[in-house]
C-alpha cells in the first residue's frame, strides 16, 4: 500500500494483511499485532517504505501515525537532497556526453594516483587515445552520429578496464586512461584489446554504418617520468606517432630512438 503513498495503521496485522509478506526473514519475531507504515516520498513519488512493529502489545495510535509521517517526510527530504548532491557531483566531475570523468577531474585523480604510486612504489601506465578521422563522421553523418560514436567508444573503454583504473574523456574525440599498478608492457594487452574492440564494433545508427579506429600512445610512471604533465605529453606524442604510422594502433613512448608499437592498418 505504501507504494501508492498510503499510510498503514493496523491493530491486527495478520488479520488485515494476511497475504502481505514481511520484509525480513522467518527468524524474526512474529508475536506482534500492531503495525505502522508510512511511505518515503521524494519529489511527489513513493520511493520506499518505513515500517515499525509493536512488540510490547501496545497498539499504535493516530498520534504515533502523525509522528511517523513526519519522520518519513524528514527522511524523504534528506534523501532528496542526497540525490541532488549526487547529480551536482556527477555534473561537476563527469562529461555529460560520455559519462566518463571530465578533463579536470582526470587530472586531479592523476595527481592523487601519482602520490599513491610514489608511496607504494607502484608503476602506472598512462594512455592517451584519439579517434582516427573522426571529423569525417560529424561532417558527413552529423553531430548526433558523432555523439553516438563518442558514447559507444566510452562504453567499450570502460568495459575493458578494472574498477580501480581511471577512464576519462580528455577532450573532443580524445580519451585518457590510467592503469593502476601496471607497467607499460602489461598495459599493452589492455590497450590492444581496446583498439581491436573499437575497430571491430559494428557502429550503426539511422541506417548508416561506419567503421571506426583509434590510435593510442602510452607512457609509464616512473620509468619515463614522475611528472604528471610530462607523462601526458609523452603519451600524447606517442599517440601522434601511431597516427602517422597509419592509425588503428598503440605506441609506447621510448626514451631512445626506437618505439614499441602495435599497429593494424586496414
Amino acid at each position: 500500500p505504501t507504494v501508492s503513498g498510503e499510510v498503514i495503521l493496523s491493530q491486527n496485522w495478520k488479520k488485515s494483511h494476511a497475504n502481505v509478506a514481511r520484509f525480513n526473514s522467518t527468524e524474526a519475531p512474529t508475536d506482534f499485532q500492531s503495525v505502522l507504515g508510512v511511505p518515503i516520498m521524494i519529489d511527489g513519488e513513493s520511493r520506499g517504505s518505513l515500517f515499525i512493529e509493536s512488540m510490547t502489545g501496545r497498539p499504535y495510535t493516530k498520534a504515533d501515525e502523525q509522528t511517523f509521517i513526519l519522520i518519513g517526510r524528514v527522511l524523504g527530504a534528506s534523501l532528496h537532497w542526497l540525490f541532488e548532491y549526487e547529480k551536482i557531483y556527477q555534473n561537476a566531475t563527469h562529461d555529460g556526453l560520455s559519462k566518463l570523468l571530465n578533463h579536470q577531474t582526470y587530472k586531479e585523480r592523476f595527481a592523487e594516483e601519482i602520490q599513491r604510486a610514489k608511496r607504494f612504489q607502484h608503476h602506472m601506465a598512462v594512455l592517451i587515445f584519439d579517434l582516427d578521422k573522426f571529423k569525417r563522421i560529424n561532417d558527413t553523418l552529423g553531430h548526433p552520429y558523432g555523439d553516438y560514436v563518442i558514447q559507444t567508444v566510452a562504453k567499450i573503454m570502460s568495459e575493458n578496464v578494472r574498477t580501480i583504473d581511471v577512464v576519462a574523456r580528455y577532450g573532443g574525440e580524445e580519451y585518457a586512461i590510467i592503469l593502476i599498478n601496471t607497467t607499460a608492457e602489461m598495459a599493452m594487452v589492455v590497450a590492444q584489446r581496446i583498439v581491436d574492440n573499437i575497430a571491430e564494433y559494428p557502429y550503426s545508427m539511422d541506417g548508416e554504418s561506419v567503421r571506426m579506429t583509434i590510435s593510442g600512445g602510452m607512457s609509464e610512471y616512473p620509468t619515463h617520468s614522475e611528472n604528471l604533465k610530462d607523462l601526458i605529453d609523452l603519451a600524447d606524442k606517442a599517440m601522434y606517432n601511431a597516427k602517422q604510422n597509419g592509425g588503428n594502433g598503440i605506441i609506447i613512448h621510448s626514451n631512445g630512438t626506437a618505439t614499441t608499437k602495435s599497429t593494424q592498418n586496414g
